[in-house]
This record gives C-alpha cells, structure tokens and sequence, in this order.
C-alpha cells in the first residue's frame, strides 16, 4: 500500500505554482499533474541537486526561480539566487549556472544563517538590500 502524500506537498504545491505562473506565465503550460510530479520530486528527494534541479524541468524556469521556489519549501533553508545577493557576497554571475555554484552559494548564505542566528529568509533580505545601498547591480546612478 502507498503511503499518504507528505503534508509538506500541501503547502508546497500551491506555493509553488503560484510562484511559478506569477512570474513566468510560460510555465503554465504544463499539465498539473506534471507540476504535482515534479513539485513531489523536489519536495521529497533526500538529493540537494536533485531537489534543484527537477524544478529546472519546467519550461521556462531558470536557477534563480527554481531557488526562489525552494526557499519557500518549509524544509531545509535555500537562499534566493539573486545578482544583488551575489553582489553583497563579492560573487560574480556566471555565465551559466551549475550545481557546484548554486550548492556553495547555499552553504554560504547557511553559514550566514548559522552565524548571525537569523532566519534564511532575514539573510536574503540583508544581502538584497546591501546591494541596493551600496551601488551593486540595478540600482540607479
């Protein structure tokens, strides 16, 4: 007999196709339960590269949205990829992204976490706003 679906695929799903339809319609066109399957992958795989990169599955979805949608997952903390972030941390942006890449990126912005006793969420927030205020990428001159 199958187990029951996770309670975390409760909150995740929705959260999840809302963040994606929001901010890319392209990815709309996949049928929902192609969006359940792949949200299940990355909900429940034990795999961090896995948890990425099956959201990378989706038409039309990058690294960035991809890790946006983790970062909401209520299960292990993931930053935001952001240029500002990046900025803030004196990382250049590849011209590609990789796992390596994205998995220190996250390492760091948990050491950060750890480090300060903040919440991942507060971390994204600081090194966003650290951009804004000290002239990182798309702030006006």
């Amino acid at each position: 007999a199958r187990s029951p679906p996770s309670p975390l695929l409760f909150f995740a799903y929705p959260c999840l196709r809302w963040a994606l339809s929001v901010h890319l319609p392209l990815t709309t066109s996949h049928p929902a339960a192609e969006d359940a399957e792949i949200t299940r992958w990355a909900c429940t795989s034990a795999c961090e590269r896995f948890r990425l990169e099956s959201l990378l599955l989706r038409h039309g979805v990058s690294w960035p949205m991809a890790s946006s949608s983790l970062h909401w997952f209520p299960h292990e903390p993931y930053p935001i990829l952001d240029v500002r972030a990046l900025w803030s941390l004196g990382l250049s942006v590849p011209s590609s992204y990789s796992f390596p890449f994205w998995w220190e990126y996250v390492v760091t912005c948990r050491g950060l976490s750890a480090r300060f006793d903040m919440p991942m969420r507060a971390i994204d927030r600081a090194l966003w706003q650290y951009s804004k205020d000290n002239g990182g990428p798309g702030t006006a001159v």
